[in-house]
């Protein structure tokens, strides 16, 4: 509307014209704040997006460090067993020594017994 149309009206035309851009003007603050929030809200979700790619990243590195720790336990334990293994051997063999010659030496008694009874008699 131009001015000299504004002016023409009367009071009654101009309080309802005056309603009218009151109810316009509340229903599109009301619209502004609803369309503020949504911007915030996608502003909200695109930094938490961000924060949790980093969070992310964080995490991956973390299960890496540990994979790396798992791992070299798993190779420690390995060595660990294949000494123990080695050791084993060695006590086995030992073993088998002592055995050979605890035989030896009872057959050698024995072979003493029989010489000694045979001079006795």
């Amino acid at each position: 509307m131009e001015e000299k149309e504004i002016r023409k009206l009367n009071k009654r035309a101009m309080l309802e014209m005056l309603v009218e851009l009151s109810e316009e003007n509340d229903r599109l603050t009301a619209e502004n704040e609803e369309l503020k929030k949504k911007l915030e809200d996608k502003n909200l979700v695109i930094r938490n997006a961000g924060s949790i790619a980093k969070a992310s990243l964080e995490l991956n590195h973390i299960f890496e460090d540990a994979q790396k720790a798992a791992d070299q336990y798993i190779r420690s334990i390995m060595e660990i067993r294949k000494e123990k293994k080695e050791e084993l051997e060695r006590m086995k063999s030992l073993v088998s020594k002592l055995k050979e010659v605890e035989k030896n030496g009872r057959a050698s008694d024995d072979k003493r017994s029989e010489e000694s009874s045979e001079e006795g008699e």
